[in-house]
């Protein structure tokens, strides 16, 4: 049975859904990882959820999260980025851009609070819609253990 992410990316004709930021302050982010951070991540979710966090915070990661997999943005060389692009937000943006290619993703989800930046960053490479986060309509109802 497709899990209700999947549901939900197959009804909006979705690969994944991309979340960008710190799950201190987006509770989204925190209900679909279990991951607490006060930094900015990226949790992409598609049938199985990946984070992709700095190298500083990839073995905590893995440790707390509930996510299936957790890679760090050292693995796609954000340093080597960093030192050929304009500032730090660019070269995230190119950092997102190959995890998202390596996830097979063309057609991508945001949520409306995603970031103005780096949506203009990732339309050059991908088909987005803005839409109401999935995970909102998930954490409406609680299960017992929550």
């Amino acid at each position: 049975m497709p899990s209700p992410i999947q549901i939900f990316l197959d009804r909006h004709n979705l690969d994944g859904f991309l979340f960008v930021g710190d799950s201190i302050c987006d509770a989204d982010m925190y209900y679909l990882t279990h991951f607490l951070a006060g930094d900015r991540f990226a949790a992409l979710a598609q049938e199985k959820t990946t984070l992709l966090v700095s190298s500083m915070e990839t073995g905590r990661a893995e440790k707390e999260s509930i996510a299936d997999k957790c890679l760090s943005t050292s693995q796609y060389k954000i340093r080597e980025k960093l030192k050929s692009s304009k500032n730090w937000e660019e070269a995230y943006g190119q950092t997102l851009a190959d995890f998202l290619q390596d996830h097979s993703i063309k057609r991508l989800g945001v949520p409306f609070r995603f970031p103005a930046g780096l949506y203009q960053s990732l339309m050059q490479d991908f088909e987005i819609t803005v839409l109401e986060s999935p995970a909102s309509r998930f954490r409406e109802v609680k299960t017992i253990k929550e």
